[in-house]
């Protein structure tokens, strides 16, 4: 190989690549050197396919120039050069007679050679990679599928890609709709260690960005047979399950190449949704057919697939108001009511409410809420919720929905002023405007007509006192909390009941507060000298005291004016700063069962205020 005559032979071979002359490469192949025969076999274009073939056919040619021949470009793969090969090679070394199988032109001699049962059937079976597939799938598409509904061969991304480019429909069908799945997708992002991504999953993305239309034609089909296919595993319900597959496998997508939007998205979700039979919409036993999940219905699946909208993108957000109600108008009339508010015998928080409307921003799922009240009443539950999750806030930006949640409530009937408290407690919890909690009292105020529990008061008092002081001392890193734009309601004074044993600095305390706010009195002139702090926490001071010893009574409105004799002596401008020094420590909020219970017998409360 090393002779000078070898050296020269393999220029001459690049000579006559580069000046085209074809056929040259023949006087090179009884050449001693195996280099030079090697180049001589492989160039393209040196060697005619007449005289490949007659060299590889002939009884003159070594085993070593056969092997070069086998991966000739210019060899024809017909009948008689595939007999040759597999008696020369075939026993022994199967992986190079894929090499001459590869390139066979004429489809009926193929299938042939890879007929059910042949030896080289077998060894496919045995394989994990298999070179040349992209080149079979070009030429003959539709028997390489074949080959992977037969199990020959599994799925591989990199040649199914070329079959659809040509053919989706031969593709889409025998994974999607007849079941044959077994393969792997492209490899996750460009690191070679990583693991391949699933072929289903891949294909589905691939089919709904490129081919909707016929996505939308499997999922038909699917529906109409319920999963009677060619595919293994089919049974009853498998194609429903398969369809379901289907629209989790839409609303992944986010490819950026033929990008499907949201609203396409949405689009085609109401159109499966559309296509699954009635029953089935209506039927809220779905373990045999997703064993994974609880038995919520197939409505809440789709549901769960709606994205989420927190952002004011009006057109998106109105497709997914729209599907879900598309979604509940055609699961029937109890089922719409079991979705929306639970049971009619046994109301209950429905999870298809909640997941719709963690997907909404505030403003919106209110409004939804107040849809569904059209039709139906909704439990306790499902206003806690609206009030404790959806309107609940870091700054109190969403507190007025809270308080709009909660006048609503007081409209309900059958509800017993303990599980009304219940409610104004969840609010007092989490609202963050003192305006709001302050207004929502005075409405809790009306409602059991002018009376309230004293450990209920005190909490209220407290709740609005940390407000106001975390609205005037927090951070530049925490949330703004608003401060609080209405006037102090020192009428809330006269639902205050002193014991008649009460320590004198208390009584005193509650007739400033009772001093009003006119331009003389000095509750005003000490607010404006420290602040509505010190208006909340003298009364959290005074009630501490006064619900101590009237825990079981209920406080109405004392309309009587106080004798306020005591302080007209009082000099306003000369008003020690010792409050401002020590003021009164807040009490820890009392647990919201602590009060709740002593409003079992507040309409009995209200019948003997009227009589009087």
């Amino acid at each position: 190989d090393t002779s000078p005559s070898a050296f020269s032979d393999q220029a001459r071979l690049i000579v006559a690549k580069a000046a085209g002359c074809d056929g040259y490469a023949r006087r090179m192949l009884d050449h001693p050197s195996q280099t030079v025969r090697f180049a001589a076999v492989r160039s393209k274009g040196l060697l005619k396919a007449e005289d490949a073939r007659a060299a590889f056919l002939s009884a003159d040619s070594s085993r070593k120039l056969k092997k070069f021949l086998a991966a000739c470009p210019s060899l024809p793969c017909d009948r008689e050069v595939l007999e040759h090969a597999w008696q020369v090679f075939g026993e022994k070394d199967k992986e190079r007679i894929w090499q001459f199988l590869v390139r066979v032109e004429e489809e009926e001699l193929l299938k042939h050679w890879l007929r059910e049962g042949s030896e080289m059937v077998e060894w496919l079976e045995d394989q994990d990679k298999v070179p040349g597939l992209p080149q079979l799938a070009q030429r003959f598409p539709r028997f390489v599928v074949s080959l992977v509904q037969a199990s020959t061969i599994k799925w591989k991304w990199f040649w199914a890609k070329d079959i659809l480019q040509t053919d989706p429909n031969l593709v889409l069908r025998s994974a999607l709709l007849d079941g044959f799945r077994q393969g792997s997708g492209p490899k996750r992002g460009y690191d070679p260690t990583s693991r391949n991504q699933d072929f289903t999953e891949t294909l589905a993305h691939w089919g709904w960005r490129r081919q909707p239309e016929l996505m939308l034609e499997i999922c038909r089909e699917l529906a109409e047979t319920g999963g009677s296919g060619k595919g293994k595993g089919k049974g009853r319900g498998k194609g429903n399950r398969d369809l379901i597959d289907l629209a989790r496998h839409l609303m992944s997508a986010t490819s950026t190449r033929h990008y499907l939007t949201a609203n396409q998205k949405i689009t085609y979700l109401c159109r499966i949704w559309s296509l699954l039979p009635d029953e089935l919409k209506s039927d809220c036993r779905i373990r045999s057919l997703l064993p994974d999940e609880h038995d919520n219905g197939l409505a809440l699946e789709f549901i769960k697939l709606l994205p989420t909208v927190k952002t004011e993108r009006e057109a998106e957000l109105k497709n997914v108001i729209q599907a879900f109600w598309t979604i509940i108008d055609q699961v029937g009339r109890v089922r719409r009511r079991e979705l929306l508010v639970g049971p009619e015998k046994k109301p209950t928080l429905a999870p298809c409410f909640t997941t719709f409307v963690d997907k909404l921003p505030p403003e919106q799922a209110v409004e939804q809420f107040f849809r569904i009240l059209q039709e139906y009443e909704a439990p306790q539950e499902t206003y806690k919720y609206l009030q404790s999750k959806v309107c609940k806030s870091d700054n109190g930006r969403h507190d007025e929905l809270m308080q709009k949640v909660f006048r609503r409530y007081l409209e309900k009937e059958g509800v017993s002023p303990e599980q009304t408290a219940t409610m104004f407690q969840v609010l007092l919890g989490d609202a963050k405007s003192q305006d709001v909690i302050q207004t929502t009292f005075n409405l809790l105020l009306d409602h059991f007509g002018d009376l309230t529990e004293p450990r209920l008061f005190q909490s209220v008092v407290q709740r609005i006192g940390i407000l106001e002081k975390q609205s005037r001392e927090q951070k530049n890193e925490e949330p703004r909390i608003p401060q609080a734009t209405l006037q102090i309601p020192t009428e809330w004074v006269q639902l205050v009941t002193l014991p008649k044993d009460v320590v004198p600095h208390i009584d005193f305390l509650l007739l400033v507060l009772h001093s009003g706010l006119e331009e003389k009195a000095i509750l005003k002139a000490m607010i404006a000298k420290y602040g509505r702090c010190f208006f909340w926490e003298t009364l959290a001071h005074v009630l501490a005291t006064a619900s101590e010893k009237n825990q079981d009574k209920l406080w109405t409105t004392n309309k009587a004016k106080p004798d306020l004799t005591a302080l007209a002596d009082v000099d306003v401008k000369s008003v020690s700063r010792v409050l401002a020094q020590s003021r009164p420590t807040l009490a820890k909020a009392q647990s919201q069962e602590t009060f709740s219970k002593y409003f079992t017998n507040v309409g009995e409360a209200k019948k003997e205020g009227q009589r009087q």
